[in-house]
C-alpha cells in the first residue's frame, strides 16, 4: 500500500526532522560535550563511564521492551511506555544535570572553588613540552 502525499510528508517530517534533531540534541554531542566541561583529569574515565552506561542501557531496554510488546500485543502500548521513560529521563536530566561547573561554584572534576583555586583558574597556564629526539632525521 503505497503512501498518499500528505502521510509522505508527515512521515519525513516526523522520521527524518523531528526524530533526527531528537537523536541529535539527546545522544553522544551533547554528553561528550557535558563530560569534557565538567572533567580535565578524570576525562576518559568519565568518557568511559557514560558510554558504557548508554550501551547498558540498550541492553537492558531490547527485552523489557520486547516483554512489553509481547505481553500486550499493542505497538502503541510500547511506544507509551518509550515515551513514559523519556519523560522520567528529562525530568531527571533537567534537576540534576548542570551544563558547567561554574553553575553551582565548582571548578572541574568537582574541587570546590576557594581562594587558591580562584586564584588557579583564573591564572591557568598551559605548558605543551612535546617529545623531541636528539638524533636529527636522515
Amino acid at each position: 500500500m503505497w503512501l498518499n502525499p500528505s502521510e509522505c510528508f508527515l512521515f519525513l517530517l516526523t522520521f527524518g526532522v523531528i526524530a533526527g534533531v531528537g537523536v541529535g540534541f539527546g545522544t553522544v554531542g551533547p554528553v561528550q560535550t557535558t563530560m569534557t566541561q565538567w572533567f580535565d583529569q578524570k576525562r576518559t574515565r568519565a568518557m568511559a563511564i557514560t558510554r558504557t552506561a548508554s550501551a547498558f542501557g540498550g541492553f537492558i531496554a531490547a527485552p523489557l521492551l520486547t516483554k512489553v510488546l509481547s505481553g500486550t500485543g499493542k505497538w502503541n502500548i510500547f511506544w507509551l511506555v518509550v515515551a513514559g521513560v523519556a519523560l522520567i529521563a528529562l525530568l531527571i536530566d533537567l534537576s540534576l544535570v548542570k551544563n558547567q561547573h561554574s553553575d553551582i561554584e565548582q571548578i572541574p572534576d568537582g574541587k570546590i572553588v576557594t581562594a587558591d583555586t580562584q586564584e588557579n583558574v583564573n591564572h591557568k597556564t598551559t605548558t605543551f613540552n612535546p617529545f623531541n629526539t636528539e638524533e636529527n632525521g636522515p
